[in-house]
């Protein structure tokens, strides 16, 4: 029994490999990482959170782990594991149960904007992956029921309160 390894490393990929930053203790009992489009920020995938375990994931600058991190809080029944970035737009979303919950990537601030649930709900079923569409503007969700395998697609109502840059900008 070896307990948990949990390091965050970014290295540098040229003729050798240069270890040029590293996180000790990223969070508990990793599960992954995730990287936005460009690589502009990296999640460390916690099923407990953080290393204090305050219940929230962190998403370091990918080019500067010193730099300001955005801190997302979490509900008793979010599913860290499955975060996901928007392909287009500072925003990332945590799954919680039978929804999602949208973020300021930059900041992790919980965003104004809702999701439009279809009539038929989420339901009761298994929630196994989450992602955006490639256009941004639905989280698709795969989902299981019995031995049944479906994707259901939840409509983004963005909010005029929300200030998004786009993820090039960023």
């Amino acid at each position: 029994h070896y307990g948990t390894i949990d390091l965050l490393y970014r290295v540098q990929l040229a003729n050798q490999l240069n270890v040029e930053q590293v996180v000790p203790k990223p969070g508990v009992n990793g599960r992954g990482v995730r990287l936005s489009s460009g690589g502009q920020r990296v999640v460390y995938l916690s099923a407990r959170g953080d290393a204090n375990l305050a219940n929230s994931l962190v998403a370091w600058d990918g080019k500067d782990f010193d730099a300001q991190k955005a801190i997302f809080s979490l509900s008793d029944d979010s599913q860290p594991e499955k975060f996901c970035f928007h392909p287009k737009k500072s925003v990332a979303a945590i799954p919680t149960k039978g929804s999602a919950v949208l973020y300021n990537a930059v900041d992790g601030t919980r965003l104004q904007s809702g999701l439009l649930i279809p009539r038929s709900g989420i339901g009761p079923h298994e929630m196994l992956d989450m992602q955006f569409s490639p256009d941004g503007n639905h989280l698709v969700v795969l989902c299981k029921a019995g031995e049944e395998y479906f994707t259901k697609s939840i409509t983004i109502k963005w909010s005029s309160g929300d200030t998004l840059a786009d993820e090039e900008a960023v």
